[in-house]
């Protein structure tokens, strides 16, 4: 009778440990996201040449490379990138033509770059073009070569502006980014100060 009774008692025992390991788990996991969640969550505005967007909180401004007006990047994995340029445009310089442009310009700059896709379409009257794109980035003698996959949002600003709006980071890395970026092409605001 004993044995049967302790065999009873360390089954209840052992139900019971399985029970705080499950409630313990879910409450770490929970705490975890919720910790995620309001790390990942945190922006700051930043303005530049122009250009005023809302960023990630950890990533960097620095001097915008070539004709961008605003180059922001995570300190953390220097691939990921976003960027915002304006070019002027006119009867002879149209949106068209400064998609052809760039990527022409980017071709002889950049090792191996192919345009992926290019699509067109309008929305609110604007025209609009997305390119998708990839490039190889060498690197130091002693790094390994980066495959850079990234995509332009070309869109006609009216009175006499096309915005650029560009997101860059390594191969297989590009859909994680996709949150903070919508965020940021939602965020910009041309014509403030610096």
């Amino acid at each position: 009778m004993d044995a049967v009774f302790d065999r009873l008692q360390s089954l209840r025992d052992d139900q019971l440990s399985i029970i705080s390991v499950t409630v313990m788990t879910l409450l770490a996991l929970t705490i975890g996201w919720g910790l995620k969640a309001s790390v990942q969550d945190q922006t700051r505005l930043v303005s530049q040449n122009g250009i005023t967007a809302t960023v990630p909180l950890d990533w960097v401004t620095d001097e915008a490379p070539d004709t961008a007006a605003l180059r922001v990047w995570n300190g953390r994995a220097p691939a990921e990138q976003f960027l915002a340029t304006l070019y002027p445009t006119n009867e002879q310089v149209t949106i068209d033509s400064i998609v052809v442009q760039r990527n022409l310009m980017r071709g002889q700059q950049l090792n191996s770059y192919r345009v992926l896709d290019k699509v067109e379409g309008v929305i609110n009257g604007r025209n609009i073009f997305e390119v998708q794109f990839a490039y190889v980035k060498l690197g130091r003698r002693t790094d390994l070569p980066q495959v850079i996959q990234g995509t332009d949002y070309y869109m006609d600003m009216g009175e006499g502006q096309v915005l650029v709006l560009t997101v860059e980071a390594e191969s297989g890395e590009l859909d994680n980014l996709l949150p903070d970026f919508e965020n940021f092409k939602n965020s910009i605001q041309t014509g403030g100060t610096e």
